[in-house]
């Protein structure tokens, strides 16, 4: 399978169990769903990364390789971001009701 398609069937499931428990367990209202729905799958994935690289890095040849993989891993964080926000509006309409 692609690796944006395994990153989906993750990250969906992660996004939709991060709005059901800041929901339903700590009862939090609409900005704090959407934080956790969006930035905790982002900061996870962009963590895992990040230490999945120092883990295995060893010394650049060239200097700056540490700077470029920093922004990757950033952006990494940004498009979950972007994939995890429908997950949050359609949690909201269908279940928003009832976590008030």
């Amino acid at each position: 399978m692609p690796f944006v398609t395994v990153w989906l069937l993750v990250l969906v499931p992660a996004a939709f169990a991060c709005w059901c428990f800041a929901g339903f367990v700590l009862r939090w209202r609409e900005q704090g769903r959407l934080l956790a729905t969006t930035m905790v799958p982002a900061v996870a994935a962009a963590f895992y990364l990040y230490a999945d690289y120092w883990t295995k890095r060893i010394a650049p040849a060239e200097p700056g390789w540490d700077i470029f993989f920093a922004l990757v891993c950033f952006f990494t964080g940004a498009f979950t971001v972007v994939a995890s926000l429908p997950v949050y509006f359609l949690a909201e309409r269908s279940l928003g009701g009832r976590a008030a």
